[in-house]
């Protein structure tokens, strides 16, 4: 026969088991929360970087564009290529046969 003494440590080693048992899930769920809200901040983190970095592009990109449109380059490569002022402009209209005679 059982006794109340012989009980008594088995409910004592089940209690201890199963705090144990709950300390071990609530310590697992704290790493997976760490663990996803150290992923979040990387991904931000590598967002933000990239953003900075296309934010930078654009304004060398910018300026470059700014830089090739000025007048004064569209001046100098002009005269880098021999270019001339023109005259008058002629308009070709495209026919079904072209004959020149001079």
């Amino acid at each position: 026969m059982h006794t109340s003494k012989q009980a008594h440590p088995t409910r004592f080693i089940k209690a201890n088991l199963a705090a144990l048992s709950l300390l071990i899930v609530i310590l697992l769920i704290r790493v997976a929360i760490a663990n996803h809200a150290s992923n979040q901040r990387y991904a931000q983190s590598y967002f933000m970087r990239t953003y900075q970095e296309l934010q930078s592009e654009t304004q060398r990109l910018s300026n470059q564009v700014a830089e090739l449109q000025s007048s004064q380059r569209l001046a100098a490569e002009s005269g880098r290529l021999g270019l001339v002022p023109a005259r008058k402009i002629y308009y070709i209209q495209p026919t079904a046969a072209f004959v020149y005679n001079k």
